[in-house]
């Protein structure tokens, strides 16, 4: 009944079998909210089934969109400092991909953009002093805790790899503590990466510490990372890589490969 037609799409070799001896083959499920989630799309159901043994989330598994600020201000005006998410979207694509046997690639524990500023505040105000290290440091935690064991006990074995951070590698940021040029500009108010703020650059490693901590056994834990085609920028990925590597926090490194047909 679609107005598009699948006939080609749905009858050609399926790309997870075209693909089988080098890779996984994926589509990511965009949307912007419940409504828009691709998962809601039939078409794009039939396209998953067909040719896919993998699947992300563009946006619905970040922290924006994971995390309810009343539930957390009401769980703060309690003494909680827990975060408070919801599972709501994510349950229904785990469901989804579980009941078709497509795997699913968790994106992103930890980002300078799509984290709501207030995350970081008192209160979970959005006109709440910064919290100390020690308080940001609890939250991380809880919040990796609760999207690694919420998915690992409700869907075991779905979610194989976790892009733990995001694009923290900026060698135009000039940061130099770290060794691999950590980056300082986010989108706060004042324009800086808040996690950078409270924390320093040891935000990156403690998130990974806390998704090993969590992670069941087999859960990859992936540093993600665009234009790492970029002789600079390489290198000072590749440091962080090895330090990541290391200490047994990190098994791959994501490309993430935003490339046109030109």
């Amino acid at each position: 009944d679609s107005e598009y037609d699948m006939e080609t799409a749905l009858t050609c070799v399926p790309l997870k079998e075209a693909f089988a001896p080098y890779f996984k083959f994926g589509l990511a499920m965009s949307g912007y909210n419940a409504q828009t989630f691709a998962v809601e799309s039939p078409e794009m159901q039939e396209l998953l089934k067909y040719h896919c043994n993998t699947t992300t989330a563009t946006n619905l598994m970040k922290p924006s969109y994971m995390l309810s600020q009343a539930a957390c201000q009401e769980a703060a005006a309690k003494g909680v400092e827990d975060p408070v998410l919801d599972f709501t979207v994510t349950d229904k694509m785990l469901a989804f991909c579980q009941e078709n046997g497509i795997g699913v690639r968790g994106h992103t524990l930890v980002w300078h953009a799509q984290t709501p500023d207030w995350f970081f505040r008192e209160g979970y105000l959005d006109d709440g002093d910064y919290v100390d290290a020690e308080t940001m440091k609890y939250r991380l935690e809880g919040y990796i805790r609760q999207m690694l064991t919420f998915c690992q006990d409700n869907y075991p074995g779905v979610v194989y790899c976790w892009d733990v951070v995001n694009e923290c590698v900026e060698p135009g940021d000039l940061e130099t503590d770290s060794g691999w040029r950590c980056r300082t500009r986010g989108e706060s108010p004042e324009g800086t990466n808040q996690w950078y703020d409270i924390l320093g650059y040891e935000y990156v490693e403690l998130a990974f510490t806390y998704a090993r901590k969590y992670a069941a056994d087999g859960v990859a834990l992936v540093y993600n990372d665009y234009n790492s085609w970029d002789s600079t920028k390489m290198f000072y990925i590749y440091e962080l890589m090895e330090y990541l590597k290391e200490r047994g926090l990190v098994d791959a490194l994501g490309m993430q490969c935003n490339l046109s047909v030109d």
